[in-house]
């Protein structure tokens, strides 16, 4: 489970999104917050991945170096933020934006 604590730790900007199908999708951005650099989604379908890789991230583990890296998904940031729920970011776990797929994977 992660917990603020975790979250503040974790130092490269991040957003966790929710769409309304349950489909969980992470978005990293490099040192500097200002080019997304890693995106990976279809964390639905295996719990606890997600938990694992924030916590990497909170250990200063570089997403670079992760299988998965979907860099489709960079150009379709902007769309996909205004279409589904932020969850997580490094402000906030919005517990009351998830749905079942972000509530397996934050709250058990």
């Amino acid at each position: 489970m992660i917990t603020m604590r975790t979250i503040s730790n974790i130092k490269r900007k991040f957003r966790v999104l929710e769409d309304n199908g349950g489909g969980l999708t992470l978005f990293v951005w490099d040192e500097q917050g200002e080019n997304i650099v890693f995106a990976h989604s279809g964390y639905e379908y295996n719990p606890g991945s997600l938990c694992q890789d924030l916590d990497a991230l909170a250990h200063d583990d570089d997403p670079l170096t992760w299988d998965g890296n979907e860099e489709f998904l960079f150009d379709e940031y902007d769309n996909m933020y205004f279409s589904t729920k932020e969850i997580v970011s490094n402000d906030d776990i919005y517990y009351n934006d998830m749905g079942v797929a972000g509530t397996l994977e934050f709250c058990s």
